[in-house]
């Protein structure tokens, strides 16, 4: 997970210049009708920005249609929000999703659903880049219902503590790895994060295809070019991704534990 900075752009008037930029019709009357009920709505998002969770509200299926059009407008200021979401990005991260620091970046995720809520369709406070096996897993869940969440990575912040545990067992030729949750977060929004996207089994696959490349390493060039690589790998995970990244913990362990030696 990889938190991304918030652009500063002022909503209210975003959305009435996406409204007056929009061509005449049914859809622009219906939106000049909800402005004012979209620009109260957007207040409401300063509970999201204090760690907390909002409910949708009711409209009609008319009204859904026209606010959902406010995120694929073609609009001067529509496109402009979602190219400054995608500029805002920390080119050290690779196009690494900010939800799991796997996959590449191929999406944009409305953190609080269109489906649900499609007033926020085009607020940019709402619009995070995803991979797309993110977003799928993610689907149209509310963050805070049902037992599920999601952490919103401007304003939940990453721990600067490592909140997982890397452990690598040697028993088969294909070493097993196992990332887990450490009990300090177990009650913490990160951990359902964790487990609603489904992290510990693809964290565990990435790291084992990973640990494979490493082992083939050292079957074709020797333990010292294996060795040496781990070492380089872990100076560029840690220079571009920090210390508590799924992939400097796991280089970390396979240090630790004399990777290089111990597979066979």
């Amino acid at each position: 997970m990889i938190n991304l900075r918030s652009i500063n752009r002022t909503d209210s008037d975003d959305i009435a210049n996406i409204i007056s930029e929009k061509n005449r019709g049914v859809t622009k009357t219906s939106l000049q009708d909800l402005k004012l009920k979209i620009v109260e709505r957007y207040s409401n998002y300063i509970e999201i920005e204090s760690n907390k969770r909002i409910s949708p509200i009711a409209f009609t299926k008319d009204e859904k249609i026209a606010l959902s059009s406010l995120y694929e407008s073609k609009t001067k200021t529509a496109k402009k929000i979602i190219n400054e979401v995608l500029d805002i990005l920390n080119p050290n991260h690779s196009d690494r999703c900010l939800y799991c620091g796997i996959g590449e970046i191929d999406q944009i995720d409305h953190y609080l659903p269109q489906e649900h809520f499609p007033e926020f369709s085009i607020l940019h406070k709402n619009l995070i880049p995803i991979c797309g096996k993110c977003n799928e897993i993610k689907g149209a869940n509310i963050p805070g219902a049902n037992g599920k969440d999601y952490m919103h990575l401007v304003y939940d912040i990453i721990p600067i503590e490592s909140f997982y545990k890397c452990e690598i067992f040697y028993q088969t030729q294909i070493p097993k790895i196992v990332f887990t949750v450490l009990p300090k977060f177990v009650n913490s929004i990160l951990r359902i994060h964790f487990e609603q996207l489904k992290l510990k089994i693809r964290v565990e696959r990435k790291a084992v295809q990973y640990s494979l490349q490493i082992k083939a390493l050292k079957e074709q060039f020797g333990i010292a070019y294996a060795s040496e690589e781990l070492q380089r790998d872990l100076t560029k995970s840690t220079a571009f991704f920090g210390l508590f990244y799924w992939k400097t913990e796991l280089i970390n362990k396979m240090i630790e534990t004399d990777f290089a030696n111990s597979v066979t």
